[in-house]
């Protein structure tokens, strides 16, 4: 399957999950996790971020995540969500998915891959996103 179409049924399956009333968090990590786990092989990846950043000093990093919605008279927002951090090697941890072992986030000292499932989900960039984009969207001022 190319990875559009597998994109588009990710996202279909993400709100599918939002409609049975499954918790948002959940939601986007059972869809991220499928994308992520069938696209590519996180080991060998990090891995190669590794091997790029070699010894350079500036570890910096962020993870983002941009959320847009369209509207039926076809306007767009968008919403972004990031989170800072450093990258460090070797990997720690063996939750979340994709490069989570790997990510440092700023004022902590576990990785996103040895964080717990409901705080990293507090404050993850796809969180902000989302949060962003339900106060955007869909609050009463």
């Amino acid at each position: 399957m190319d990875p559009i179409t597998l994109s588009i049924l990710i996202f279909i399956l993400l709100f599918v999950l939002l409609a049975i009333g499954l918790p948002i968090g959940f939601a986007m990590a059972v869809t991220g996790f499928l994308g992520s786990a069938m696209l590519i092989d996180f080991n060998a990846a990090m891995a190669l971020v590794q091997e790029k950043l070699g010894d350079n000093p500036n570890r910096r990093a962020y993870f983002i995540s941009v959320l847009s919605l369209a509207w039926p008279d076809g306007h767009v927002e968008s919403f972004e969500g990031r989170i800072y951090g450093t990258m460090v090697w070797p990997p720690r941890g063996d939750k979340g998915f994709g490069y989570d072992p790997m990510f440092l986030p700023d004022g902590y000292d576990v990785t996103f891959g040895e964080m717990d499932y409901d705080e990293k989900q507090r404050i993850s960039h796809r969180a902000v996103a989302f949060q962003k984009l339900i106060d955007g969207c869909f609050r009463q001022p």
